[in-house]
């Protein structure tokens, strides 16, 4: 068993561009398990999981995470969730999502899914 905080996930950076740090603990072979920190007044890029149900713990800062939704073909439909320090999202499978700090201080959260982690645009 290994102990972490919502600090340190432990694990390695998989994605530091100046503005979005993403970290991924390997240590599971059946989830994935990512921590995130994104600069004031700056937004991810969004992905979607088609196979995968995701939960987003945010520890950190104030922001936004927009949700698109399929609507059985009859186009989609658009929600935006506000989030800060102790807010948890629950996203399902086959909705795209992407992050926006709103705050003025990094905005940090955890993520955990399903599955192992492919390399995806977070």
């Amino acid at each position: 068993m290994s102990r972490y905080t919502t600090k340190n996930i432990g694990g390695s950076v998989i994605t530091d561009n100046g503005q979005k740090t993403v970290m991924q603990n390997r240590e599971l072979s059946a989830m994935t398990v990512l921590s995130g920190a994104l600069v004031a007044k700056k937004s991810t890029e969004g992905h979607l999981h088609h196979s995968n149900e995701e939960v987003y713990i945010f520890s950190e800062g104030k922001g936004e995470l927009y949700l698109r939704y399929p609507d059985e073909g009859q186009g989609e439909i658009d929600n935006i969730v506000t989030v800060d320090s102790g807010s948890v999202v629950l996203v399902e499978k086959s909705v795209f999502h992407r992050i926006k700090n709103t705050g003025d201080y990094m905005l940090r959260w955890i993520s955990v899914y399903n599955g192992i982690r492919r390399e995806v645009t977070i």
